[in-house]
């Protein structure tokens, strides 16, 4: 995934979470994080996140984090 990915990935997680553009560094910190995976499939693994995992006590969404995004893409190893 290209970085500009990292970013539009990243702004699609701050718009359900209600958090201001992302930052230069959270890009970054991402891309070295998640970088390897194919873009289109980081997104399917997001959006599953946010329609799968339950809400907080005061209603909002689980904050998404790269682990969430890893542990739907890669399979477990055993």
């Amino acid at each position: 995934m290209k970085k500009s990915e990292v970013a539009m990935l990243l702004a699609f997680k701050h718009s359900l979470e209600d958090q201001n553009d992302p930052t230069e560094i959270e890009v970054e910190s991402w891309f070295r994080t998640i970088g390897h995976l194919d873009y289109f499939t980081a997104m399917d693994a997001a959006t599953d996140h946010y329609r799968e995992t339950p809400l907080d006590t005061q209603q909002r969404a689980i904050k998404l984090m790269p682990k969430h995004i890893i542990d739907r893409v890669v399979e477990p190893i055993r």
